[in-house]
């Protein structure tokens, strides 16, 4: 079953994977979504959890906004994109039977997977933005540290 990542913000990036390691490029499907399209995002999610057919992903993966007091004056008069984003994707996982696949990742674990680090495992970067590149580096470390976890359970 596949894996979604979501990178909310102004600019929605959406990325699609096989839920295999190493992974498959074949598989890769990505997009992305104004923050405020509300009617595409509810239309898009059925079509996103159900890419590969199956009843459901085995993870919805978002990427977590925490406001931080030396960054709060750059927020003033912000409608708080990305959080309304997270509570859109929470209502519609809840709404789908699919809370229990939400997984939350923190924005930071996109700095361990560099563009060559990805073009490594095969994956094509050309012509994605850079939305999309941040929801793919979000199902790429989540397809890894799953990987790791199947290696050291006996």
């Amino acid at each position: 079953m596949p894996i979604i990542a979501f990178d909310p913000g102004e600019t929605i990036g959406v990325a699609i994977l096989a839920n295999e390691w190493p992974p498959q490029p074949a598989s890769l499907w990505t997009g992305e979504l104004a923050w405020n399209d509300t009617e595409a995002l509810c239309t898009c999610w059925p079509l996103w959890v159900g890419f590969s057919g199956e009843a459901h992903p085995d993870a919805i993966i978002i990427e977590t906004f925490k406001l931080f007091p030396h960054l709060a004056k750059q927020q003033i008069g912000s409608e708080f994109p990305a959080v309304q984003v997270i509570g859109q994707l929470r209502l519609l996982a809840h709404q789908t039977g699919l809370t229990p696949c939400l997984i939350f990742q923190q924005p930071d674990v996109q700095k361990m997977w560099s563009d060559e680090k990805l073009q490594k495992l095969g994956l094509t970067l050309y012509g994605l933005s850079p939305h999309e590149k941040s929801a793919l580096r979000h199902c790429v470390h989540y397809l890894r540290s799953q990987h790791n976890k199947r290696r050291r359970t006996p």
